[in-house]
C-alpha cells in the first residue's frame, strides 16, 4: 500500500492526515489540496496614546485580496515579538481589550492563521503609545480681564552666524534664513532681527574667530566703507523680504581705533574701554559711528533701525584685551553719555530711529542700571533691552521699572547648551508672564541649539533639532498682536487674538510623568468646543494629535511627560476687550494729525504696511512721540503698528500724526489706520 502524507491547514494547526486527502476519503486517485487566496489584515487600536494599566481594543479586519470575502479563523496579536492575546473571526472583523503595562513605544501588529481558502498574513504596524499614570492634577485659571503686554514678535540675533552663512551660496543661505523669519509653517516666523553693528579690530590683531570678526564700516577715522559686511547684510535684507519687521542695531564695541586698549575685543583688565574723546557728538565720535551707519542703512541699504542699542553687556570685568569676540565694557557714568549723545545726533538727523538699553547680561544688572539712570537718560531711551543670563526673580521688578518709565520692556537675547527645549521654554515663560517682554529673541540658532549646523560648510545640511519644534510651539501660534493674558500657572502661558477671537495655550511638563491641567476658561464670555492640540516631545515635531474637546468652560488635558504643547481655542470672546473701530481719516499733509479720546489702559493702532506707506508719529497724552515706519517691499493690512504703553485706568488720548518723513524706498506719504483697539 502506498502512503500519502498530507500537512492540513485547518485554522491555526497544522494536521497529519495519512490515506486521505485534506478533507476527503481516499480514492484510487488522490487529488491535491486546493491553492489559498491571498488575504490582507488591517489592525488599528481604539486609543493612542493610552495610559499604562489601561486598555485600548484592538481591533482586526481580514479579507481576501481582490475579492475583498471577509475572512474566517483566528488573529493573534503581537506586541514586537511577544503574542499578547488573540480572537476569532465574525463577518471578517475581531477585537481584543489589550493592556499595556510598560511606559514607551508599542509595536503591535496582528497575524492572521488563515483557512482552506485564504493564506495567513500579517498587518500593518501600529505604533502605540503607553505613558505614565498622570500625577495629581491642578487647574489654572485664564483671565482675559487682566491682559498684559502686547506681543510684537519673536527674534534672533544675527552676529555671528549671519556673517557665515551670509556668504554661502543659494539656494543653501535663503533656505536656512527662511526657516528661521518665513512665516509658518515654512519658517519660525521670527519677525525681530538684532544686526550688529562691527567695531573691526586693529589689522595687527589676530585674536577674533572668522565667524567673530565681524568688520567695521569706519577702519580709520573719517574713512567709512559700506561694501563690507556685506554676508549679515545679506541675512538682514533676506529676513526683512521674510516678514522682519523690527530691526535692532546693536554694537558690542567701538571701533578698534576709538579704544583705550587699541583691540575692539576688551580693555586691559577688563576695564571701561571707549576713549573720553570719542564718547561726544562730533563726527568722529562713537555716537556718531551709530547714527552715520543707521542713517545708511535707512537711505541705502533699504532697512530702518527702530532703535540702536550702544551696548553688550556693559558691565563687569569680562570683556579683556585680547578675547576672541568684540566686547567693551562701560561705566554707567558712560552709557548715561553715550546714550544722550546719540539721542542728540539722532534728533540733529531727524531720523526716526530711537535707542535701546543697556543689554545686560542679567535682568538684576539690567534692573541696577534702570533704577540709576537720570530722567534725562530715560527720557532719551525708548526701549529697555535685557539679557536673560541670572536674576529671573528680579524680572518683575524690571518690568515695573519699564512700565513706570514709559519704555518698551524686551527680552534681547537669552541662549544656552540644553538640547531638549527644557531650559528654552522655562526661560521663554518667565519672559512673557513675568518679565512682559513685547519681543523675546534666542542668541544663536546653534545656542540654544534650534539647528545642527556646521557654519563653515554648507555643504553639511542644517538639522532642525527638538529644540527648533519647541520653540515653534510659541513662535508658530503666538503671532504679533497677541495679547498676553494673566494665567495662575508657572507652566503656561496664555495668549489671546481679539480679531480671531482665538485663545493661545502653550504649557511644558518636563517632569518624568504625565499631568493633568484643567484650564479654567469661565471668564469668557463664551469659547468654543474643542482645543486642536500640538505637540513636542522626543519622538515629536510640532506633531498635530488631534483635539481635545471642553465641557463648557473647561478644558482638561494631559500634558505628556517631556513635552510642549501648544492648544488653540477658536470662538474665545470676551467682548470688554476690545470696543468696536473707530473710523478716522489721515491726509498726506506734513504735519495732518488726528486725536482719538478713549477710556481703558491701552490703545492698539492696526493699519497697512506696504511701498506706499510713510513714517507716522504716535504718542499718547501729549506724551514723547514714537515715529514708525510703515513702509514694506509687499504690502499687508490689519498688522498692528503701534501699541501705547500700559496706562493707568481711566481717559486718556491718543493721537496720530504725518511725519513727513518715509523710508528711502516708500513711493508716496501715506499712512491711514485701519482700526483702533481700546483694552479696559
Amino acid at each position: 500500500m502506498k502512503t500519502q502524507i498530507y500537512l492540513c491547514n485547518t485554522g491555526l494547526f497544522l494536521s497529519l492526515v495519512l490515506l486521505a486527502g485534506c478533507g476527503g476519503a481516499s480514492s484510487g486517485s488522490v487529488a491535491p489540496p486546493p491553492v489559498a487566496s491571498p488575504s490582507q489584515t488591517t489592525l488599528a487600536s481604539s486609543v493612542n496614546p493610552v495610559v499604562i494599566n489601561q486598555p485600548t481594543t484592538l481591533s482586526a479586519t481580514v479579507e481576501a485580496v481582490g475579492t475583498g470575502t471577509a475572512g474566517t479563523g483566528s488573529v493573534l496579536f503581537y506586541d514586537g515579538t511577544a503574542a499578547i492575546g488573540g480572537c476569532t473571526l465574525a463577518s471578517g472583523t475581531c477585537s481584543y481589550a489589550a493592556t499595556m503595562t510598560v511606559v514607551g513605544q508599542h509595536t503591535l501588529t496582528a497575524v492572521y492563521g488563515g483557512n482552506t481558502n485564504l493564506a495567513t498574513s500579517t498587518s500593518n504596524t501600529v505604533n502605540e503609545t503607553a505613558d505614565a499614570i498622570p500625577t495629581a492634577g491642578y487647574t489654572a485659571i485664564v483671565d482675559p480681564g487682566t491682559q498684559y503686554q502686547t506681543m510684537e514678535g519673536w527674534g534672533v540675533t544675527l552676529s555671528w552666524w549671519a556673517n557665515q552663512v551670509g556668504g554661502w551660496s543659494d539656494p543653501a543661505r535663503s533656505q536656512f534664513v527662511d526657516k528661521l523669519f518665513a512665516a509658518p509653517p515654512n519658517g519660525l516666523g521670527l519677525t525681530y532681527a538684532r544686526y550688529n553693528i562691527g567695531g573691526g579690530d586693529c589689522p595687527t590683531c589676530k585674536s577674533l574667530s572668522v565667524a567673530t570678526a565681524v568688520p567695521g564700516y569706519e577702519a580709520t577715522a573719517g574713512t567709512y566703507n559700506w561694501t563690507v559686511d556685506g554676508n549679515q547684510r545679506w541675512v538682514a535684507q533676506r529676513a526683512y523680504q521674510d516678514g522682519a519687521v523690527f530691526f535692532e542695531a546693536q554694537s558690542n564695541s567701538p571701533p578698534w581705533w576709538m579704544t583705550i586698549s587699541g583691540s575692539s575685543t576688551g580693555g586691559v583688565g577688563g576695564a571701561d574701554n571707549l576713549s573720553s574723546t570719542y564718547q561726544g557728538t562730533d563726527a568722529n565720535s562713537f555716537p556718531s559711528y551709530l547714527v552715520t551707519v543707521a542713517d545708511h542703512f535707512n537711505q541705502d541699504f533699504g532697512i530702518t533701525f527702530r532703535e540702536i542699542d550702544p551696548f553688550n553687556e556693559p558691565d563687569g570685568t569680562g570683556w579683556t584685551d585680547g578675547n576672541t569676540q568684540e566686547g567693551c565694557a562701560f561705566s554707567l557714568p558712560q552709557q548715561e553719555t553715550v546714550i544722550q549723545n546719540t539721542n542728540t545726533l539722532l534728533n540733529g538727523a531727524g531720523s526716526i530711529t530711537r535707542i535701546a538699553a543697556n543689554d545686560d547680561n542679567s535682568i538684576g544688572d539690567a534692573q541696577t542700571a534702570i533704577t540709576t539712570f537720570s530722567p534725562t537718560t530715560l527720557g532719551d531711551m525708548d526701549e529697555v533691552n535685557t539679557h536673560n543670563y541670572g536674576s529671573s526673580s528680579k524680572s518683575g521688578t524690571l518690568s515695573t521699572a519699564a512700565s513706570t518709565a514709559g519704555k518698551r520692556m524686551v527680552m534681547s537675547e537669552w541662549g544656552s547648551a540644553e538640547a531638549t527645549g527644557e531650559d528654552l521654554s522655562s526661560h521663554l515663560v518667565t519672559g512673557i508672564n513675568n518679565l512682559h517682554a513685547v519681543d523675546w529673541a534666542v542668541w544663536q540658532p546653534d545656542w540654544p541649539p534650534l539647528f545642527k549646523v556646521t557654519y563653515s560648510n554648507q555643504a553639511i545640511s542644517p538639522v532642525a533639532t527638538e529644540v527648533y519644534y519647541v520653540y515653534a510651539n510659541y513662535t508658530e501660534f503666538i503671532r504679533p498682536g497677541d495679547i498676553i493674558l494673566s494665567i495662575n500657572d508657572a507652566n503656561s502661558v496664555a495668549a489671546y487674538n481679539a480679531k480671531t477671537n482665538t485663545l493661545t495655550l502653550v504649557t511644558y511638563n518636563w517632569t518624568s510623568n504625565d499631568a493633568s491641567v484643567t484650564y479654567n476658561l469661565s471668564r469668557f464670555n463664551s469659547v468654543g468646543t474643542s482645543a486642536t492640540v500640538y505637540r513636542t516631545s522626543s519622538t515629536e515635531n510640532l506633531a498635530s494629535i488631534g483635539s481635545v474637546s471642553l465641557t463648557g468652560t473647561s478644558l482638561v488635558y494631559t500634558a505628556k511627560a517631556g513635552s510642549v504643547t501648544t492648544l488653540v481655542i477658536p470662538s474665545a470672546i470676551y467682548s470688554p476687550s476690545v470696543q468696536p473701530e473707530i473710523p478716522a481719516t489721515l491726509n498726506a499733509a506734513q504735519g495732518s494729525s488726528y486725536t482719538v479720546p478713549f477710556n481703558g489702559t491701552q490703545a492698539r493702532i492696526y493699519g497697512s504696511m506696504g511701498p506706499s506707506q510713510s513714517i507716522i508719529a504716535y504718542s499718547v497724552d501729549g506724551g514723547a512721540e514714537t515715529d514708525v515706519d510703515l513702509y514694506a517691499a509687499t504690502s499687508s493690512s490689519d498688522v498692528l503698528v503701534y501699541a501705547t504703553p500700559t496706562l493707568s485706568s481711566g481717559a486718556h488720548v491718543l493721537k496720530v500724526r504725518v511725519t513727513g518723513l518715509k523710508n528711502s524706498q516708500a513711493t508716496v506719504f501715506t499712512g491711514q489706520p485701519n482700526q483702533v483697539e481700546i483694552v479696559n
